[in-house]
């Protein structure tokens, strides 16, 4: 498929095309296996435009039975006012879905984003067949379409290309998410299949280091329980590795330039 930036482009011949936005890739291998992606922070009009795209030039155009590949791996945070604007979309979509999509996979987070994606279809009762996968290459297996492999591919280079982060690190950062408890650099480099030793020279090479993305990953992890739960800072210190109350203030400040608790207040204002 051929990447654009272009809309004029894309509309005008939408298959064999993938549409790379500010923080959404919409892609259309042909008239009936086409999907989008996110990735990062999408804002209310990020959405708007992606949602545009795929309701005046994507569905109009595909012919029944469509695959669709939904993939919200990359995605890191989504607001009030975005999630509400996905449950529109949904609300407004189903009906077509239902008549249309033979498949739709839904490819979800890791941590507690993944876990409201994956609750999202059946919480505004989507009655279409879908199944939510947490790896991208087994939700395009799924769809049981010989091009599959090769669109997965082509769509994995595009997202790298427009995210800014390698596969291989993204795979990592989410591995290191889910032990942050009990963080192993052996155990991680396990789950990648290669060594520590390759594992510590493909982070210099991306320009950081093991401890550097624990601490990262820590305050990202962290960010979400903040924004997002009434649990107390000592729980969340706990639930991130870090060995006390202290240890965790002091890292959160110096990574973010604040302490917790102001950090709560000002995403609760």
């Amino acid at each position: 498929m051929r990447r654009t930036t272009s809309v004029e482009e894309f509309t005008r011949e939408p298959f064999g095309r993938i549409l790379v936005g500010t923080t959404s890739l919409i892609w259309c291998a042909d008239s009936s296996h086409c999907g989008a992606a996110y990735w990062g922070s999408p804002s209310v009009n990020d959405l708007r435009f992606a949602f545009g795209v795929w309701d005046n030039v994507v569905w109009p155009r595909v012919i029944s039975p469509v695959h669709v590949v939904s993939d919200f791996l990359r995605l890191e945070r989504a607001d009030d006012d975005v999630f509400r604007l996905f449950a529109d979309h949904v609300n407004k979509w189903e009906a077509g879905f239902v008549a249309a999509a033979a498949r739709h996979a839904v490819i979800r987070p890791m941590g507690m984003l993944g876990s409201v994606v994956t609750g999202f279809l059946p919480l505004f009762g989507a009655e279409h067949e879908f199944h939510v996968f947490a790896d991208a290459g087994a939700a395009f297996s799924w769809l049981e379409w010989p091009g599959a492999a090769k669109a997965h591919d082509e769509i994995e280079r595009a997202l790298e290309c427009a995210s800014g982060t390698p596969h291989a690190l993204r795979r990592f950062r989410e591995q290191l998410e889910e032990s942050l408890d009990s963080p192993d650099v052996d155990r991680i480099a396990e789950s990648l299949a290669c060594s520590r030793r390759t594992l510590q020279r493909d982070l210099f090479g991306f320009g950081t280091s093991f401890r550097e993305e624990l601490q990262r990953a820590r305050v990202r992890v962290a960010s979400g329980l903040l924004r997002d739960t009434d649990q107390k800072l000592s729980v969340i210190a706990t639930r991130v590795g870090c060995s006390s109350l202290s240890h965790f203030g002091a890292l959160f400040r110096q990574q973010t330039g604040e302490t917790p608790s102001a950090f709560r207040a000002r995403h609760r204002s």
